[in-house]
């Protein structure tokens, strides 16, 4: 009990300090709650649900501070992998974006989350990132930027080079993207409906109970790929509905601390082979509100 209370206190003080990283693209939506479901083979499935909320902090001529709270989990239903019935990330977001003169300007970002099954509550499941950008307007329909990220995660050092890219194509087409972690092109129709295309990858890293598992740990890398439609319903609200393809990958590993690289999701130093692992390659669907600027 008393670990419980040292490891909890940890990892409040720590959320003070740090969060999830963020940026202006992702600070014009202070608001997102979605839930995906994802059928696998036979009866299994995922079903998972995102909240993340962002909320000035400071602001002043030149310099912004944001932080909020960030919740995902994964529910998981006749797992074929013995992991399990859920897998959770929570954290506290805190960026910062700095404006240098009329056309540049920085951000910053950290990230501090606590990702595991719940079953039990260690500051070994906490896992962090920071990372920062230059982006500069280069016309009013034209925005491009640079920037790094690094992510400690369970598996090892993860780096996140991204190039930033906003483009007005026409008064209703509209281009954004953190290459080549994600990206979405848009098109807008009347003043409250939009319709897209869009991707995302990355991987998280999650640890399991040591009295269930012995601590081992779950790397998740996922690639995803959809179509969306959007209506504003109500000032700044909107419904989103998604469908499209998702290729994931779950591997379960030993409790055993790595100091591997990789570039995203391509590892840079030999790794061991999991202790399980399952692969999925189908589709999925996916219904969202969010609130934007």
């Amino acid at each position: 009990m008393m670990k419980f209370y040292i490891s909890l206190l940890l990892l409040l003080c720590s959320m003070l300090l740090s969060g999830m990283p963020c940026s202006a693209q992702e600070g014009g939506r202070p608001l997102q709650v979605s839930y995906g479901y994802m059928p696998l083979d036979g009866d299994a499935t995922v079903s998972e649900w995102e909240a993340a909320l962002l909320l000035p902090i400071s602001k002043g001529t030149g310099f912004d501070l944001i932080g909020g709270l960030y919740y995902n989990a994964q529910s998981l239903v006749d797992f074929p992998m013995d992991i399990g019935r859920r897998l959770v990330s929570t954290g506290i977001p805190l960026g910062a974006r700095v404006a240098l003169n009329g056309r540049d300007h920085l951000f910053i970002a950290s990230r501090l989350l606590l990702s595991s099954d719940f079953k039990d509550i260690s500051s070994e499941a906490l896992t962090f990132s920071i990372g920062t950008g230059l982006i500069r307007k280069l016309s009013e329909t034209l925005s491009l930027g640079v920037g790094m990220g690094y992510s400690r995660q369970f598996f090892g050092n993860q780096l996140l080079p991204f190039v930033d890219i906003e483009i007005e194509v026409s008064k209703k087409v509209r281009l954004n993207g953190r290459f080549p972690l994600k990206g979405d092109i848009t098109y807008g129709w009347g003043s409250r409906s939009g319709a897209g295309w869009e991707w995302n990858l990355g991987a998280q890293s999650y640890r399991l109970s040591d009295a269930a598992f012995d601590g081992n740990y779950i790397r998740h890398s996922r690639f995803q790929t959809n179509v969306f439609y959007q209506y504003r319903f109500y000032k700044g609200f909107r419904i989103k509905l998604a469908g499209g393809f998702v290729a994931q990958r779950y591997q379960m590993y030993d409790d055993l601390d790595s100091n591997g690289w990789s570039i995203i999701t391509i590892s840079l130093s030999g790794r061991k082979d999991p202790l399980e692992e399952l692969e999925y390659r189908g589709g999925f669907v996916q219904l969202g509100i969010f609130y934007a600027f």
